[in-house]
């Protein structure tokens, strides 16, 4: 069975017919309106215990201001307008084709957290993944560097604490724990001395700068009501090193682990909206948000 991990941005206009007070993370009306097309998928969502990781990712909605993209995190109401999220899987978990078909299938009006919406339009697109790895990586070839972009608010895993330690350390061991151990899961090869000379080989070759807090911060993202998250949201530069990987096994690393994070996400909780992950180009223009 394969495992290939894939990205649907999908596209949708909204018409509010009735508003809510209370607030919430808009990922939690992105994935009231998945499940609403088919409930069968709850079952991706449910907390799972033992080494399986989460194989679906979602976010919370996007919507572009003055050619510019933002974020709704905790908000009162999602009013009438045109929005975007993202859905990633991997085959075998889930169909790329048969989650397109859900998503296309979305109900004309969803209520959610006593707000009812009207859904107009929505459409599909099929990021293409490996297009995008393969400008990331001639271009940490060419400038030695990347900018890598937490566009929802995201929680990292420390692997040298425990498996289940939470952190908002953004060293490269911390950034890179969730996708390695998805990829050595999905092959089959996830042993723990594997697992840390995976993420020891990205260290050694990929440095976070000192002065990353002037570009990402810290949060306290109010999940719901009286639920607090301290998240990190905003972007970093990582900077590559080839004196440290001289038989570009690093860059190999990253290569083969970067559909994994830029379609799954980093850290926890990526089921639920949170590690939404993207990879900028020196050249490309971004605004931090994905």
């Amino acid at each position: 069975m394969t495992f290939n991990p894939y990205l649907l941005r999908v596209t949708l206009e909204l018409y509010a017919e009735r508003m809510t007070k209370q607030k919430y993370y808009s990922a939690k009306l992105v994935k009231r309106l998945i499940l609403s097309s088919n409930k069968s998928l709850e079952k991706l969502f449910s907390p799972a215990r033992g080494a399986k990781p989460k194989l679906v990712h979602i976010t919370p909605l996007y919507t572009t201001e003055e050619g510019k993209i933002r974020t709704l995190t905790y908000v009162s109401r999602v009013g009438s307008g045109v929005y975007h999220f993202y859905l990633g899987a991997v085959e075998g978990e889930l169909d790329m084709y048969a989650a397109i078909s859900i998503l296309e299938s979305t109900p004309e009006k969803i209520e959610f957290n006593r707000a009812v919406y009207h859904v107009r339009r929505v459409e599909v697109k099929v990021e293409n993944l490996e297009e995008r790895i393969a400008e990331v990586m001639s271009a940490i070839q060419r400038a030695k560097k990347v900018k890598v972009v937490l566009a929802s608010p995201t929680v990292l895993r420390d692997p040298l604490a425990s498996s289940k330690h939470k952190t908002l350390v953004p060293s490269v061991f911390n950034l890179f724990s969730t996708p390695v151990y998805i990829k050595l899961y999905l092959s089959g090869r996830l042993r723990r001395r594997t697992f840390i000379k995976t993420l020891l080989r990205l260290h050694r070759a990929l440095t976070v700068p000192p002065t990353f807090w002037q570009t990402l911060r810290k949060i306290d993202l109010q999940y719901e009501p009286g639920r607090k998250v301290p998240a990190l949201i905003g972007y970093l530069n990582l900077h590559y090193n080839p004196e440290n990987d001289p038989d570009n096994t690093a860059l190999d690393t990253l290569r083969k682990t970067l559909p994994y994070m830029l379609a799954l996400g980093t850290g926890v909780g990526r089921a639920a909206g949170l590690g939404h992950t993207t990879i900028h180009t020196p050249q490309a223009h971004t605004d931090g948000r994905g």
